[in-house]
C-alpha cells in the first residue's frame, strides 16, 4: 500500500499562495498525506484522474495545517490544489 504525492505548482496570488500537484495510490492504498507547504489552508480541491468512472470523490479533512490527509478509492490517482498562506 503506497501513497505518493507531488507538488508541481506553487505561485503567489496577491498575499496568498496557490499550490498544486498530483497524488497516486498503489497496492490497494486508500489515501495518505499531501504536504502542501502552506501554513494555513483556506481552500482545497481534489479530483480523481482515472480512465474509468470512480464511485466517489476523494475525501479529506482540512485542519488548516500541513500536511492534509486524504482518503481515496483504492488504486486511484488524481490532482490537488490548495489555496492559503
Amino acid at each position: 500500500m503506497a501513497f505518493s504525492s507531488t507538488k508541481d505548482m506553487d505561485v503567489a496570488v496577491g498575499s496568498m499562495r496557490l499550490t498544486g500537484g498530483t497524488f497516486t495510490n498503489t497496492g490497494g492504498g486508500t489515501g495518505g498525506a499531501i504536504p502542501t507547504g502552506l501554513q494555513r489552508i483556506y481552500m482545497m480541491k481534489l479530483q480523481h484522474v482515472a480512465a474509468a468512472v470512480v464511485a466517489r470523490a476523494p475525501a479529506f479533512t482540512i485542519t488548516n495545517v500541513d500536511p492534509v490527509t486524504i482518503t481515496t478509492v483504492a488504486n486511484t490517482g488524481g490532482i490537488w490544489m490548495a489555496w492559503g498562506v
